[in-house]
């Protein structure tokens, strides 16, 4: 429940990030280095496939609870202990 909890949370800071685009460049850089740096705070690995931009999938997906579908279900993504 922890894990899903925590995935839906980041999956709600991804979508918020990418829709506000807080800076002009590198907002993808940072939303993902703040998004490591949330994972490495609770000792989890964040792995996704490399093949999707989740920032653009955010940022192209009409609602939240639209994208948090498609964010579990189609991210590789591993909760798993450091």
């Amino acid at each position: 429940q922890e894990n899903a909890f925590l995935h839906e949370r980041i999956a709600k800071l991804r979508y918020l990030f990418s829709h506000t685009m807080p800076f002009s460049r590198g907002s993808a850089s940072i939303q993902e280095w703040l998004i490591s740096a949330i994972y490495q705070l609770h000792r989890k690995k964040d792995v996704y496939s490399e093949n999707k931009g989740v920032d653009l999938e955010a940022f192209t997906t009409f609602s939240f609870e639209e994208f948090l579908q498609n964010y579990c279900a189609a991210s590789k993504r591993s909760l798993a202990h450091r």
